[in-house]
């Protein structure tokens, strides 16, 4: 008798920052495996998830398949205080999510980062660069920061997973306008802003919510309902991706 195989969403009990029975802790486990079987350099399966100690190996193979690391510099020390601030703001608004906020993430400053707010790249894990843009006011930071982690986070499953079949690629437009996105692309417009509505909403509900936080708020939830609709209809995803796609659904509710 067959024995049926288990999904990687199933494994780690939910999507990340989404549902409330997601297991961190079998993720990183997987991740670190993973990345050992995939850049094998290091005996300690633990270095694999410092971002520091990682960085050179990966520099390395982003090369040789020609993926581009953005130039950088340091944060300023004032800069870190804004980040630190707005993390410890973020997990006072959503307790759950200290985990999270927890992965050692590297902070960068894009060199090129005049027009720019933030970028992370999952063939860059831990890293998430900020541009000028992201340090505007306290509570866009704090979105930017949960934008971009909730990238790291997903990025882990996608590193795994890539969500699609690349033999069936199509491209879509999200809400906001932008084009030529893939289907995993949209997963990640999807899960960012279900990550953000989290927030807001919670905000909402504590009565602290600003009206320029408001406005983020109803932006987002036809943002979200937009990138929903258009990944219930796509007929690329792998089971991983449907499965993150169903659970979204499941906890942030649209249209």
């Amino acid at each position: 008798m067959n024995t049926p195989s288990i999904s990687l969403i199933d494994k780690i009990c939910g999507v990340p920052m989404i549902s409330g029975s997601f297991n961190a802790q079998i993720l990183i486990t997987l991740t670190a495996h993973y990345r050992h079987i995939a850049l094998n350099v290091f005996t300690r399966i633990a270095d694999y998830l410092s971002p520091d100690v990682i960085e050179a190996p990966v520099q390395h193979r982003n090369a040789a398949l020609g993926i581009e690391y953005p130039e950088y510099a340091m944060l300023s020390a004032q800069e870190e205080l804004a980040v630190n601030e707005a993390i410890r703001a973020i997990i006072t608004i959503v307790p759950e999510w200290e985990i999270y906020f927890s992965l050692p993430v590297n902070y960068r400053k894009l060199s090129a980062g005049k027009n720019m707010v933030s970028l992370t790249n999952h063939h860059i894990p831990q890293v998430i660069f900020l541009g000028d843009k992201a340090f505007k006011s306290e509570h866009w930071l704090a979105e930017v920061l949960i934008h971009e982690n909730a990238h790291v986070w997903l990025g882990m499953l996608c590193e795994m997973n890539h969500f699609y079949e690349a033999t069936q690629e199509k491209y879509y437009t999200l809400p906001s306008g932008t084009k030529n996105k893939d289907a995993r692309g949209v997963i990640f417009a999807s899960h960012f802003a279900a990550c953000t509505l989290v927030y807001y909403r919670r905000k909402k509900t504590n009565g602290c919510i600003s009206s320029e936080e408001a406005e983020r708020l109803f932006f987002l939830e036809k943002y979200y309902a937009g990138c929903m609709t258009q990944l219930m209809e796509m007929k690329e995803l792998t089971e991983t991706g449907k499965g993150i796609v169903r659970m979204m659904g499941e906890e942030i509710h649209y249209g």
